[in-house]
């Protein structure tokens, strides 16, 4: 009797240091990953971003002269090499969300994300910033990032 409780005992610790394991696992599985010096949206916010994109909320002047401004300093980033288009779908004071249309260039991908998450720009954009980048045939989204 007192051997069973033993064994019963020693099989519920195991069980436990196994179950312990695989939550670490998930944990892991589901933590934001760090990519293109932000960090992945995950699959339902590029939705909701998509959802604003389709709403067509209506972006200043301002708002458009510095979208201008940002692809002129992408096109000077990327030697003018490569053709990048770039909108401003939604700013308020805290976020702005950018839809940007390129080349699928793990490289170029790189570099246009990391300077529209870092870029200060004179302060004219909020520090939460998401960027949703697609192919040049805008079917295919190759990076959804967010700042960290």
């Amino acid at each position: 009797m007192k051997n069973t409780i033993i064994k019963g005992m020693s099989v519920l610790v195991c069980l436990a240091f196994i179950s312990c394991g695989q939550n670490e696992k998930k944990k892991e599985e589901f933590a934001p990953k760090e990519k293109y010096c932000g960090v992945e949206l995950t699959g339902f916010e590029v939705l909701d971003l998509k959802n604003v994109m389709k709403n067509q909320v209506p972006v200043s002047a301002a708002d458009e002269a510095l979208n201008q401004k940002l692809v002129n300093h992408i096109d000077t980033l990327t030697g003018g090499t490569q053709q990048i288009g770039m909108r401003i779908f939604y700013k308020d004071k805290d976020k702005v969300s950018m839809y940007v249309q390129g080349p699928d260039d793990a490289a170029v991908t790189e570099k246009v994300c990391c300077y529209l998450l870092g870029s200060e720009l004179d302060s004219q954009l909020p520090k939460q910033r998401n960027v949703l980048y697609y192919t040049e045939k805008s079917d295919n989204i190759v990076a959804g990032i967010k700042s960290k």
